[in-house]
């Protein structure tokens, strides 16, 4: 269900094409350029757009945005490249001018969505539950009615800017929330739902042979991952991160969990991407006695229940991930026991997708478990620097080497 439209978006081939903008900034057509050690970017917008209340959508609405997202009391969980921001003017209603500090090359994937200023304006963003619930957009669709827990009723927006050329083709959708992936099956078999999305991996080939039914199977962007809370002690040991990766079998969760649809990743880059290189990157193999011995040698040994002690203290952890993806919740059981042959005790916490978005930000887990769905760019800071941190960013490993970078400069110095 497409709500919100930006300036621009990516297509199957991850190139960008422009939505809000005429065309995208790119140094060969001016758009971009480095001015005085500044990089400038200056979007044009499609004249006519309007919001679907039909007041106009104008560059007014891009500024007020920016500095909406610039401000650190508002909520959101990702301000990556906001900061890079030195100034964003409007000098005309179809013009944005944005001036960063520095070089930033993902300056395109900013502006996913444009926030109203006609609505918005003077209000507490965090509150104003009026424009959370039915917010006024740009994109093809309203929201019409909501039933939390239920349903969402979402309706052709009339003044949607294709809305000449008929556009968008479907006019009412009712998206019914249903946590069971059999259930969901079931529904579509029965004929009471059109469409439904997050199969079952293992689903998916017995689908796509039933008569009827046609099951959609393409390459994301995305990838499965199990993070570190580095804020907490028990994987402050760098040995037993290791541990943990050996003794996972990637290639094992593939076949077994996803069905093949897949492959076991190596860099943090999917191979979609330009920049995927597997080469430059020291994978993993699976190895559970390699990972018994790295536990061994941080000291910690096999107690009384299999469960390795160290100090009086069993190796017992949380590894939290939200409900309703049986996919996730199979691989999480996979890991869980492949973690226990080795001495580890995993405590598989999961939570609903809204409670669980404030408890991985607020870094109160111990690992994690989810996947990320990523743009175009090969922008991976967002999830790795340390100014990146939640509020600020995605870096919910809460990975922060500057102290490791000072002792090394220190040991270059005295040597």
């Amino acid at each position: 269900m497409h709500i919100n439209e930006g300036f621009a978006t990516t297509d199957d081939k991850m190139r960008y094409i422009p939505l809000e903008a005429q065309q995208i900034p790119s140094p060969a057509n001016g758009g971009a350029k480095m001015v005085n050690g500044r990089l400038v970017v200056t979007w044009k917008l499609k004249p006519g757009l309007k919001w679907s209340d039909g007041q106009p959508a104008t560059s007014a609405d891009a500024v007020f945005t920016a500095k909406a997202l610039q401000d650190p009391s508002f909520i959101t969980d990702n301000r990556e490249g906001w900061a890079l921001i030195d100034s964003v003017e409007a000098p005309d209603p179809l013009t944005v001018v944005i001036t960063y500090k520095t070089v930033y090359a993902a300056y395109q994937n900013m502006f996913h969505y444009l926030m109203p200023k006609h609505v918005l304006e003077g209000r507490d963003l965090n509150t104003y539950t009026a424009y959370n619930r039915f917010p006024p957009t740009t994109g093809p669709y309203v929201v019409r009615e909501w039933v939390a827990g239920q349903y969402i009723v979402a309706v052709a927006n009339p003044y949607y800017r294709d809305a000449a050329q008929g556009l968008p083709h479907i006019k009412r959708m009712t998206w019914r929330f249903v946590k069971d992936a059999n259930t969901r099956i079931n529904m579509l078999k029965a004929g009471e739902v059109q469409a439904i999305w997050s199969l079952p991996f293992d689903q998916i080939n017995p689908l796509q042979s039933t008569s009827g039914l046609q099951a959609v199977v393409y390459q994301m962007n995305a990838w499965l991952h199990f993070d570190f809370n580095l804020k907490k002690p028990i994987f402050q040991d760098v040995r037993l991160r290791q541990a943990v990766a050996y003794a996972i079998d990637k290639e094992g969760i593939v076949k077994g969990v996803a069905g093949g649809l897949g492959i076991p990743a190596g860099p943090p880059m999917s191979p979609l991407s330009w920049a995927y290189n597997p080469n430059a990157y020291k994978q993993y193999k699976y190895d559970p006695a390699k990972a018994k011995e790295l536990v061994a040698q941080a000291g910690w040994q096999p107690g009384p229940d299999g469960i390795v002690m160290k100090d009086g203290r069993r190796f017992t952890f949380t590894n939290c991930g939200q409900t309703g993806d049986s996919t996730w919740e199979k691989a999480q059981q996979v890991i869980q026991a492949e973690l226990r042959s080795i001495g580890m005790d995993m405590q598989i916490q999961n939570y609903s997708v809204t409670v669980y978005g404030g408890i991985r930000l607020k870094g109160e887990c111990d690992t994690l478990f989810h996947r990320w769905k990523v743009a175009a760019p090969p922008n991976l800071s967002t999830f790795y620097s340390a100014d990146n941190m939640p509020p600020m960013g995605l870096n919910q490993v809460f990975y922060d080497n500057s102290n490791r970078n000072k002792a090394s400069r220190r040991r270059r110095r005295h040597h």
